[in-house]
């Protein structure tokens, strides 16, 4: 019987590389077909304490309400952050238009004290 780099070479044409691909997908031997469960992870036993069950389902709720509550907090800040945007516009507009009003009556003081001064 042929290793599996053995066989990728017997196998492979001459243009080919003789190393396997990263993309190769081929049961190597010794490699487990039932690692859906992920690596690192013990197997699923068919039967949990039911203290385990009620610890996980607790777990899955508190962090299905934490995940929530971030969300509303997000939603919060959002808000507010739009409500003070609105409002330092507004007050931007405000003073633009004192300055305008403030620049006028100067200039009308000016002409005024102009007017004053040059008739005595």
């Amino acid at each position: 019987m042929l290793t599996p780099p053995q066989a990728f070479i017997s196998n492979s044409t001459g243009s080919q590389s003789s190393a396997p691909s990263p993309t190769d997908s081929s049961p190597r031997p010794g490699d487990s077909t039932t690692r859906a469960s992920g690596a690192g992870r013990q197997p699923a036993k068919t039967q949990e304490a039911p203290d385990t069950v009620l610890k996980r389902q607790r777990n899955t709720i508190a962090a299905r309400k934490y995940r929530q509550k971030r969300l509303d907090r997000v939603k919060e800040l959002e808000d507010a952050l739009e409500s003070m945007t609105q409002e330092r516009d507004d007050l931007k507009l405000r003073l633009a238009r004192q300055e305008a009003e403030t620049a006028a009556l100067k200039e009308m003081m000016r002409m005024k004290s102009g007017q004053d001064s040059g008739s005595n």
